[in-house]
């Protein structure tokens, strides 16, 4: 129970409230609370009963001590006396709780962030601890510098650090001989910024010289093509070893002077990953490369003469780019590829002979360039060449006697150039072709009677040329002819009733020649599409079921 007295004007707890919020000393009048402040217990009789408080003194009055009582708990403690002093003075403490404890948990919070931020900090020298943040005038932060006599910076750890001691010298002579121009190169560079990152790798002395000069170039790789602004996901410079980077698989070989076990990278396979920029000449250091997949991205510049010197290359796959320049001429000294694509780029000149001694080349497309000259008889030489595309260039010259070297091909197009002349005889050599496009070029007189040689061939398609004579009837004899494009040429004499007995036939046009005759019903039931000059006020062609158009 709570009584008010009206001339005291002040609210007393009972006195078992009081005694179970103060820790009263046996026998003495002084109090101490939980909290530790020691105060002078004060006894008052109102209305016959007893009440009692704790009298603090001033400067104890302590946030330990205070936030041990409720609000209401506390207000019970003062006497009418000195209530109003006492009230105010804990209303003050009350404050400063509130402040000391808002301010803590900020600061807690900041902590935590820090402590995460760290936890999840990655390694491509733009965020955490671990790796600093490359700076373009003095390396890395907090990295100590010095010069060497090649003029590149020594870039590490401050010296009192026993993490990492930097790159040693005669590792750095080594990456300064595949970067040559690395010691007067600004530090915004590609090079140099994959130098500062390597040496800002904490574990960079427990790594072999093999592995800092893969990781150099990778590195050096990721920067010149602007890594950071790849479209797709990837971890490349992160947390992670480089074998397991996005694209890079690794396989192990024996190397060094020990003829130690070293994961050497294969591949890299960033194909329609965003990449762009340059390919950087450091790629040709790779000397276990055996796979370069960078089709369809954005990447300009030449490519790299240092690709001759990667003696395992096997694929590169450079298509659907934007790059310039020439073909290196010396390509042939990559002796071991078997796979080369560099389509729709902007390749020009000609076409290096040093194609001609990659005897085991299987796939050649050059296809959708600016190349030019004459087409070069030296891949006739590639007995292992089954694909060979050419089309969409300014390829010169005819196709002469050499063209029967190319008898393992099974797809040969070079359409789309400016090739001219007759078709030599010897195409019926190669006996492998299952299409051949020879279409908009120049080429001229009649088709050559040996293509009917060509039992393989699916796809025959010389339109948009100026092919005279009529068509031989000896191509009746292809049993694996699905499509006949003959339109657009100067052909003449009678349609060629033989093309419905072809078994495999679906696909024919004859428009803009000197056709006549008519074409059967039967031979209209046969084919899925067939268009002749059927049209206009003067049909040269009779047909009931052609596309027809009108003989120009």
């Amino acid at each position: 129970p709570v009584s008010r007295s009206t001339a005291e004007s002040v609210i007393y707890e009972e006195p078992a409230a009081v005694s179970a919020q103060m820790e009263m000393e046996p026998d003495a009048s002084v109090g101490r609370f939980k909290g530790g402040v020691v105060g002078k217990a004060v006894t008052k009789t109102v209305g016959g009963v007893s009440y009692s408080k704790l009298d603090l003194p001033d400067k104890q009055h302590s946030s330990s001590t205070v936030s041990t009582l409720s609000h209401d708990q506390s207000l019970h403690m003062f006497s009418h006396a000195d209530g109003e002093r006492d009230l105010e003075e804990f209303q003050k403490v009350r404050c400063y709780i509130t402040y000391a404890t808002a301010l803590c948990l900020c600061l807690f919070v900041m902590v935590a962030s820090i402590t995460v931020g760290n936890d999840n900090s990655k390694l491509r020298g733009d965020g955490g601890n671990n790796y600093p943040t490359p700076s373009l005038d003095t390396g890395y932060e907090g990295a100590s510098q010095g010069s060497n006599s090649n003029g590149l910076t020594n870039v590490g750890y401050d010296n009192n650090s026993n993490s990492n001691k930097g790159i040693s010298d005669e590792l750095r002579q080594s990456i300064f001989a595949i970067s040559p121009s690395l010691g007067s190169a600004s530090y915004s560079s590609p090079q140099h910024s994959a130098l500062n990152w390597i040496s800002a790798r904490q574990d960079l002395n427990s790594l072999s010289d093999l592995r800092v000069i893969q990781l150099y170039i990778l590195v050096t790789f990721y920067y010149s093509t602007d890594g950071g602004g790849w479209t797709r996901d990837h971890n490349w410079l992160l947390d992670v070893d480089e074998c397991d980077w996005t694209g890079v698989r690794c396989s192990d070989t024996f190397q060094g002077r020990g003829n130690s076990v070293f994961e050497a990278v294969t591949f890299i396979d960033l194909k329609g990953m965003g990449v762009r920029g340059t390919i950087p000449d450091e790629i040709g250091e790779l000397s276990n490369l055996e796979n370069v997949w960078l089709a369809d991205n954005e990447i300009v510049g030449s490519i790299p003469e240092t690709i001759i010197k990667l003696k395992k290359l096997e694929e590169l796959l450079l298509n659907n780019n934007k790059i310039t320049g020439t073909i290196p001429p010396y390509i042939g000294e990559a002796e071991n590829l078997r796979s080369i694509d560099l389509s729709h780029n902007e390749l020009t000149h000609h076409i290096p002979n040093g194609l001609g001694n990659l005897r085991y080349l299987q796939y050649l497309d050059l296809s959708d360039n600016n190349l030019s000259g004459e087409f070069p008889m030296q891949i006739a030489s590639l007995d292992k060449l089954e694909t060979l595309l050419l089309e969409k260039n300014q390829i010169t010259g005819g196709i002469r006697s050499w063209i029967e070297g190319l008898e393992s091909v099974t797809i040969l197009s070079i359409a789309d150039n400016e090739m001219d002349g007759s078709i030599h005889a010897n195409i019926g050599k190669l006996t492998k072709l299952e299409i051949l496009n020879l279409s908009d070029n120049d080429f001229t007189d009649d088709l050559p009677t040996t293509l009917s040689s060509l039992s393989l061939l699916e796809e025959l398609n010389v339109s948009m040329n100026n092919f005279n004579g009529p068509i031989p009837a000896s191509l009746s004899k292809m049993p694996n002819l699905e499509m006949a494009i003959f339109h657009n040429n100067q052909f003449t004499g009678p349609v060629p009733d033989w093309i419905g007995s072809l078994p495999q036939i679906h696909q024919v046009t004859l428009q803009n020649n000197q056709f006549t005759g008519t074409i059967s019903a039967s031979t209209c039931k046969k084919l899925y599409i067939i268009s002749a000059d059927c049209g206009g006020a003067q049909p040269m062609v009779s047909c009931t079921c052609c596309t027809c158009y009108e003989p120009s």
